[in-house]
């Protein structure tokens, strides 16, 4: 399947195309909470009360090489990568958990305050969603806050903020109940696109059992854009360009 889909709303001129190059197969039962690759790997974490996990998975078939899961009373959120480690948040229990990236061993939990959504890393700190319009800015070494930042589109606040990607300088978030992702510049917190896909991803091929659009996770190195959603069947191929 090849697509061609153009961002409508931007309030720059660098509005981007987004060309939609195929699926990728996804555990259906898979409640995808954070997604992203590291050195070659995609990784996701699940979430749900007694099923919540996080995995390594082969980046062409989507096979699972090995998965850690989380005691019932967690339910796990947004991830990703820094300095070589992982960290997955948990959406209630204000828990932080740190996992070597080969092994999926825990290594440390973090402790913070309020709920946990999505997760991303500007390279030196980690970047966090709550559900609000906030993005919280954290110390990866004991997730200190070091700034927030209010997200706005046209000068209207930007709630539901959910997964998280940080893609050439900017932070990409899925809007919670609905299928927009916004990229945002993480220094002012100004919505620079909002890119809406529904109707551009059909319904057929998301699962028949499919929830809201979640999980966005970006490959550098093939300049390859993955988007998906929780209990998806299928996750979609984009390439990317201005």
């Amino acid at each position: 399947m090849s697509a061609a889909f153009i961002a409508v709303s931007a309030l720059t001129s660098n509005a981007l195309s987004l060309k939609q190059t195929g699926t990728f197969p996804h555990e259906e039962t898979a409640y995808t909470q954070g997604l992203f690759y590291y050195h070659g790997y995609l990784y996701e974490s699940i979430g749900l009360y007694g099923q919540s996990e996080f995995r390594k998975l082969d980046p062409n078939t989507g096979k699972i090489l090995k998965k850690v899961s989380f005691n019932k009373r967690y339910f796990a959120e947004g991830a990703c990568e820094l300095g070589g480690w992982i960290f997955v948040l948990t959406w209630n229990e204000e828990t932080c958990f740190v996992i070597n990236p080969t092994t999926l061993e825990i290594v440390a939990q973090l402790p913070y305050q309020g709920e946990g959504w999505g997760l991303c890393s500007d390279g030196k700190n980690l970047i966090m969603s709550n559900g609000s319009d906030q993005l919280v800015v954290r110390d990866p070494k004991n997730l200190k806050i070091l700034r927030r930042v209010t997200v706005r589109y046209k000068g209207r606040s930007v709630d539901q903020l959910n997964e998280l990607e940080y893609i050439n300088g900017e932070v990409w978030a899925n809007v919670y109940m609905t299928d927009v992702i916004v990229r945002i510049d993480p220094k002012t917190g100004t919505v620079k696109e909002k890119m809406n896909f529904e109707n551009k991803i059909p319904l057929a091929q998301r699962g028949r059992n499919a929830e809201v659009m979640n999980g966005i996770a970006w490959n550098p190195q093939t300049g390859q854009l993955l988007l998906g959603g929780k209990l998806w069947k299928n996750f979609f191929r984009y390439l990317m360009t201005p």
